[in-house]
């Protein structure tokens, strides 16, 4: 598959997609009880299960339309309080947590667009869950964000590594690996500079950028 326009939009929309297939198979097992079982035991796990999926769906599109979306495309600014917020509620349903101790109120879109990819990355990155922690720093001309994750058995797999590099794929892009080549094609777009540090216990990953370039 070429790298065109419409391939990556075709593939980002094959992510939002399998991420959002789980909450709404959820919702539908749900009306089916609620439909077919009229015991108040029944009824009330549904409603529960209604509610659960309802929260995890409405995260996740939150947070896929922040990272992918207008939000944080083109040049401007993004209010980065409500990115941590969005990313908050998406990792309450995750089995990684998120700490974020960044304390700057605003950033140019296009690094807060490779923030929150990388951000995915690092979480796909923990399949048996973990911690991920955001930190910022700044001065007059650079802003720097760092995503340090930690857990049993995290990895960073060759695909995405290739990805964020730019490199396709032997099996070219997917849904899972079109992610890190939007955080390349953004960062090299905006002359963001990126970077990744691996050890047997975390993977952290760097993006600085010269917000006056």
């Amino acid at each position: 598959m070429s790298n065109d326009t419409s391939s990556v939009t075709a593939l980002i929309s094959s992510r939002i997609c399998h991420d959002l297939a789980t909450p709404i198979q959820a919702l539908t097992t749900a009306l089916d009880v609620l439909e077919s079982d009229n015991s108040p035991e029944m009824r009330e796990s549904a409603i529960a299960l209604l509610r659960e999926s309802t929260n995890n769906a409405t995260a996740k599109v939150e947070y896929m339309r922040a990272a992918f979306g207008s939000v944080t495309a083109g040049v401007g600014i993004a209010l980065i309080e409500d990115l941590k917020r969005v990313a908050i509620k998406f990792f309450s349903s995750q089995k990684a947590k998120l700490n974020w101790e960044s304390t700057e109120q605003e950033a140019p879109r296009s690094i807060a667009r490779v923030l929150l990819n990388l951000i995915l990355v690092a979480a796909d990155s923990l399949p048996r869950g973990g911690e991920i922690l955001v930190r910022s720093q700044k001065n007059a001309e650079i802003i720097e964000f760092s995503i340090r994750a930690t857990g049993t058995r995290i990895m960073l797999k060759p695909q995405m590594r290739q990805a964020l590099q730019g490199i396709k794929p032997e099996e070219g892009y997917d849904a899972r690996t079109i992610g890190p080549y939007l955080t390349f094609l953004t960062a090299t777009e905006h002359k963001i500079q990126l970077a990744a540090r691996e050890d047997e216990a975390s993977l952290t990953f760097l993006a600085r950028m010269r917000q006056n370039s």
